[in-house]
């Protein structure tokens, strides 16, 4: 899976996640993604900025919180 993010005049790198052998498919886990948004996103949002995901299936939880 791969993941970016881009505003007006900056953007991330393309950040590729690999997939976790801990997971009960192999796929990547909702704590990679979390570590990616914890490390990315405050050199990407300004004050007043938006952030929102394109809602694929993969982006969706049951229940979620990032701290």
């Amino acid at each position: 899976m791969f993941w970016a993010g881009f505003g007006h005049n900056t953007r991330t790198d393309l950040i590729c996640f690999m997939g976790d052998p801990e997971s009960t498919r192999g796929g990547v886990m909702a704590r990679i993604v979390v570590q990616c948004y914890r490390h990315q996103l405050p050199n990407l949002l300004r004050d007043g900025d938006i952030f929102m995901h394109d809602n694929a299936s993969v982006h969706t939880a049951r229940a979620g919180k990032i701290l």
